[in-house]
């Protein structure tokens, strides 16, 4: 069960290049430290963030992991509303502005 300060990040249908690849993806997930938990269930792969261990290095990694693996960075609007992040994400300067949506309240 997720607590009230985990938000799920649903990766539809990652395409792997190689096997090297899908290593190298679950190893990077792993170096996320908020990263809490990562499950599988039919064509998706559920990330489950802790936002009271989510920090900038881990937010700038699953930004980075998103863009990577062409997801959309949208998933991550819900930390628009953290006290500590959305300020930070809504920098218009960041090449992530436009992708995450960060303009829409």
């Amino acid at each position: 069960m997720n607590d009230v300060n985990d938000i799920c990040v649903r990766l539809h249908k990652v395409h792997f290049l190689s096997c090297g690849d899908e290593k190298a993806m679950f190893a990077w997930i792993k170096s996320i430290k908020s990263i809490a938990s990562v499950t599988g269930t039919g064509q998706y792969i559920i990330l489950t963030v802790s936002l009271r261990r989510l920090n900038d290095k881990d937010l700038q990694e699953l930004i980075g992991l998103l863009y990577r693996y062409r997801k959309p960075l949208s998933l991550l609007r819900p930390l628009l509303k953290h006290k500590d992040f959305g300020n930070w994400l809504r920098n218009k300067e960041a090449f992530w502005f436009k992708r995450l949506g960060a303009f829409a309240k």
